[in-house]
């Protein structure tokens, strides 16, 4: 009998979607943003899991887009990188949501 190792505190719930993700230059040097895509595979309350076009770094401070459903609306909000590992896909990685 195996034994589940879930380390989240919150369900998750599948959510594929297209996001937008930014890179602010969080160093206040005003520099331009870097802006990149990527596909949301499930969220939860506590933050969202994402296959990235771009390698992401653990504890990289992101801006991700988050699309409101049936409207043309896009949400911001601020993630931090909790882990990250490169797949044939894209970069898989775990962001946790920043309140």
């Amino acid at each position: 009998m195996s034994k589940s190792f879930e380390l989240r505190k919150e369900p998750r719930v599948a959510l594929p979607h297209a996001v937008r993700l930014e890179r602010a230059a969080l160093d206040g040097s005003g520099g331009p943003s870097h802006w990149s895509e990527g596909l949301t595979r499930n969220i939860s309350e506590t933050g969202l899991g994402i296959i990235a076009q771009e390698a992401l770094g653990e504890g990289e401070v992101l801006r991700v887009y988050l699309p409101v459903q049936s409207s043309e609306v896009n949400v911001p909000v601020f993630t931090q990188v909790c882990w990250a590992r490169s797949t044939p896909k894209g970069c898989m990685a775990g962001l946790q949501f920043l309140l």
